[in-house]
């Protein structure tokens, strides 16, 4: 087993040792966290049995938490993995914003795209005023307004005169497919 001297970085156990009698919430909340030895002091009755204080530290490196341990609790640790793990987790929650913020802005493209828009920022457009009315008397007009006559155009006479050989003929394929 490791020795431990005051001002030794060390990790909590990250498993709560519910056998241990004098363990309560305060430990469980402190399991798997870097913290600094504080002191050390042997047991009165076996001396084989040796008490850590250990104190986890805020970002500006005061003590906010401060809790006694068995020494088969703590593992040995440095100052480099606590300063790692709290760089680590701040690019995780930096990370956790931007991917948070380009989801919403894809889900908004998306939307717009697809014309899927929320019904609560949907703007219906103004029904337009002023329009040609349903009268007789402006439709005659605008009927009136058409000088040449149209012939009316059937399909079937348009499919009869182009076949799918012409189709078919005008198509350049690349070399080497039939």
């Amino acid at each position: 087993m490791a020795t431990f001297r005051e001002g030794d970085w060390v990790q909590i156990t990250p498993t709560a040792d519910k056998r241990w009698g004098h363990w309560s919430d305060e430990h469980t909340t402190m399991t798997g966290h870097i913290g600094v030895i504080d002191a050390i002091q042997q047991d009165d009755a076996d001396p084989s049995v040796t008490y850590v204080s250990v104190s986890l530290l805020d970002k500006v490196g005061d003590p906010f938490t401060r809790a006694w341990f068995l020494e088969k609790h703590i593992i040995k640790s440095s100052k480099y993995d606590h300063e790692m793990g709290e760089d680590f987790k701040r690019a995780c929650d930096e990370l956790q914003e931007w991917e948070e913020m380009r989801r919403k802005l894809l889900d908004d493209s998306l939307r717009r795209t697809f014309g899927i828009a929320d019904k609560k920022k949907l703007k219906r457009p103004k029904k337009k005023t002023n329009l040609a009315s349903s009268t007789k008397g402006s439709q005659a007009q605008l009927v009136d307004g058409w000088e040449e006559v149209t012939d009316e155009i059937l399909l079937e006479d348009v499919y009869d005169d182009i076949s799918i050989d012409d189709i078919y003929a005008n198509i350049a394929y690349p070399d080497g497919t039939d």
